[in-house]
């Protein structure tokens, strides 16, 4: 996207309710400037440009919202919202509106073939009667946030969990962890058999906030980097 709309500023986020979204990637400080959630509900002229499911253009030049925006639909229902930063004023035209606009066609296309998918394919997905990621799904998805984060496209903290490692065990973690996971956050199993909690956007400054949640849930915890698994 950064290339496609010449911009080194993009951030992307996906909507996990009707006021909030969640920073899912993105290819600059510049472009985290309002931070890994925020109040979308609240950006006036924006929100109601991508609740008429229009591309938002910062005429006004607030500093607290980004140059341009676009949404990512399913149906009539906002999913994901696309935001450029450190794009000139001359550029902010019908041109950039069109293209961002076909990018965003592009990637919703794209991300409703796959939720097809990812839906056909759930019983392989996860363990027995759990959201618990099998080894080979979990496996998958750490390399792909390894590979994002070695292009500093994400930042994520990994955790093993310590359980008694059963079955049993892990879905009661599994259960409790939950009600702290984002949508964006992820629990699965490796080759080891160990129960492991993916937390995706967070970076060093969240890690205390994080283990004493997962300490509130009677866990341990052990801190593992992706290249290590």
């Amino acid at each position: 996207m950064s290339k496609l709309l010449n911009t080194k500023d993009v951030a992307v986020y996906t909507v996990t309710s009707p006021d909030y979204a969640r920073l899912i990637s993105s290819t600059s400080q510049t472009a985290q400037k309002l931070g890994t959630s925020v109040k979308y509900s609240a950006m006036g002229d924006m929100y109601a440009d991508l609740m008429g499911q229009r591309v938002f253009i910062n005429k006004k030049l607030d500093g607290s919202c980004p140059v341009m925006a676009s949404g990512i639909y399913e149906n009539s229902d906002i999913k994901q919202i696309i935001m450029l930063w450190g794009i000139p004023w001359e550029r902010m035209n019908l041109s950039e509106i069109n293209r961002l606009k076909v990018v965003g066609l592009l990637i919703q296309n794209k991300i409703v073939q796959a939720q097809y998918y990812l839906e056909a394919i759930k019983d392989t997905r996860y363990e027995k009667d759990s959201n618990i990621l099998n080894q080979k799904e979990f496996s998958k998805l750490l390399k792909i946030y390894h590979n994002a984060e070695m292009h500093d496209l994400v930042s994520c903290l990994l955790f093993r969990i310590i359980t008694d490692n059963t079955p049993e065990g892990q879905r009661e973690a599994c259960g409790a962890l939950g009600k702290y996971l984002y949508d964006t956050d992820y629990i699965g199993v490796l080759e080891d058999g160990r129960l492991y909690a993916l937390f995706t956007n967070a970076d060093e400054s969240m890690e205390a906030a994080i283990t004493e949640k997962i300490i509130n849930c009677g866990y341990s915890y052990v801190r593992k980097d992706l290249h290590e698994v």
